[in-house]
């Protein structure tokens, strides 16, 4: 938490809005960088609409704030508000994937310093990218002084530059262990070194690109798709609001990809999930077009917009149904 005070120059003027309000676990972390430079914590709910949140904004006097690529999605979604925001000094994205197309959407439309950064509960923030650097697809910025990067292989190799693996992460001011958990701790903690569970690569100029969750690939037939790969191409469609792709058992190829999708309230304007599969082939290889999609009404998410793959599936047992027989 010193490092991020630091790092973003908080100060004893800043009031500060968390992605939740106390008494949330990200709520309290925040809390606890607010109290480190002399700061406040505006302990409030993230608004959904853009006049709404410039209201709160205002009310509370708020300078800097958090929001995950959850919360900046609905926002933008939202009618453009009757007045411009008030300056905020920073805005910071982090906890899910963002797609070039959002982010250059909120630097326009919602705060033009928005930092987009990648980090764990472990270590704090590992990697930024800055509002003047350009997005790239999968890439979370430039890695923080202090952290040492790899990625292995399958059997815990590392990799040279340039390819995916099982990324871990150390630093002088991470944890070592999990208190009670064994299991976990020898899951993670290896060899001095943190693996989160996410896959991804470092380029050559020290920038790291991440490719989805390990525990969320899925293997179909022996082919490995990441979630966040068809999910960043199915958010461009027009009519799409939120996607969830998830991996559903199936008794010849283990697993397919099944893409859940929520549509945009109109009576106007129609999509079949035959045209959101056609609109995914023109952009990805035959292989990792899902061969089903689900439009429902909503997507589970925890309190830091993450999707809750268990809950979604269990919520629509018929799609899981559907890919088993067909």
């Amino acid at each position: 938490s010193r490092m991020v005070v630091q790092l973003f120059g908080f100060d004893a003027g800043d009031r500060i809005l968390p992605i939740a309000p106390w008494p949330s676990f990200v709520g309290m972390r925040t809390l606890l960088r607010a109290h480190l430079a002399g700061a406040a914590l505006v302990s409030a709910w993230i608004d959904k609409t853009r006049e709404a949140l410039g209201d709160t904004l205002r009310r509370y006097g708020v300078t800097r704030m958090y929001a995950t690529p959850w919360h900046l999605r609905r926002l933008l979604q939202s009618p453009a508000p009757s007045r411009p925001w008030p300056p905020l000094r920073s805005v910071n994205t982090t906890g899910a994937a963002i797609t070039i197309e959002e982010i250059m959407a909120a630097r326009s439309q919602l705060a033009p310093n928005l930092f987009v950064e990648y980090g764990t509960n472990e270590i704090s923030y590992v990697a930024q990218l800055r509002p003047d650097a350009a997005p790239l697809p999968g890439c979370v910025g430039s890695l923080l002084p202090g952290v040492e990067m790899r990625a292995d292989d399958e059997s815990g190799n590392p990799l040279p530059p340039g390819q995916v693996g099982d990324l871990g992460f150390r630093c002088a001011w991470m944890c070592s262990e999990y208190a009670g958990n064994p299991e976990a701790t020898r899951l993670h903690f290896r060899g001095g070194w943190f693996y989160p569970g996410d896959a991804g690569y470092l380029d050559a100029g020290n920038r790291l690109f991440i490719s989805g969750r390990t525990l969320e690939a899925i293997n179909c037939g022996g082919l490995k798709i990441w979630p966040d790969e068809i999910e960043s191409v199915i958010k461009r469609h027009p009519m799409v609001t939120d996607v969830a792709v998830v991996g559903l058992p199936h008794p010849l190829a283990g697993q397919i990809a099944a893409a859940f999708v929520v549509l945009r309230p109109t009576i106007v304007l129609r999509v079949s999930p035959r045209e959101l599969h056609e609109f995914c082939a023109i952009s990805l290889e035959k292989p990792r077009v899902p061969p089903h999609f689900f439009i429902v009404a909503r997507i589970p998410r925890n309190q830091a917009g993450k999707v809750m793959r268990d809950n979604l599936i269990s919520a629509y047992p018929g799609a899981a149904e559907m890919v088993r027989d067909s």
